[in-house]
């Protein structure tokens, strides 16, 4: 070999090293942004029931424990618990603790809470928030629009019920007078 050659197998070897370390710092960048991701979906693949109650013991042994307050309320939510669950999203959210990505997915979760008690404009005001964080947040985004409608909805069966109501009221004391009439009227006869 030649020192030329020698140079040239070296450089081959710390290029070998350097592409083996670049993919190691690639994977461990992926792993990292997975696992925030899973934040989301981790719930979705366990018995809440079970889970429950470790998630209430964690957040027991740690009020700051971001990810037992998530869980617990994903959790409570699946269950179909939206009070309770509620109340796991809210303490998340009022957590010193708290960072941008469960700020995020808390007032997300919670908007859909409030979205499955039809308490459509607390949910909208949760999308609100996740999208001030987060203006990309297609599904905050497609919930939000979904919300908007169901409140219109909501709205304009209310304004039907009152209108029904009013107009019941009105009737009944229509009714009541023409009785009251009637009555006099025969009163005034049999005098």
């Amino acid at each position: 070999l030649t020192f030329i050659d020698f140079g040239v197998v070296i450089i081959m070897v710390v290029f070998k090293y350097l592409y083996a370390l670049f993919f190691l710092c690639l994977v461990n960048v992926f792993c990292s942004n997975q696992k925030d991701n899973e934040i989301t979906t981790e719930a979705k693949t366990f018995d809440y029931e079970k889970l429950r109650p470790g998630y209430e013991q964690e957040i027991v042994d740690n009020p700051n424990n971001l990810e037992a307050l998530y869980n617990l309320g994903v959790a409570l939510y699946r269950q179909n618990d939206f009070d309770n669950s509620i109340k796991s999203f809210d303490q998340l959210l009022s957590n010193k603790a708290l960072n941008d990505l469960y700020y995020e997915y808390g007032h997300f979760n919670l908007g859909n809470c409030y979205f499955q008690q039809k308490e459509y404009k607390k949910a909208i005001e949760n999308y609100d928030k996740v999208l001030e964080k987060n203006p990309k947040n297609q599904k905050a985004l497609k919930n939000k629009e979904i919300a908007k409608k169901m409140l219109e909805e909501q709205e304009k069966h209310n304004k039907q019920d009152q209108d029904s109501e009013d107009k019941n009221e009105s009737d009944k004391e229509e009714k009541d007078d023409k009785n009251k009439q009637q009555d006099k009227n025969k009163n005034g006869k049999d005098s």
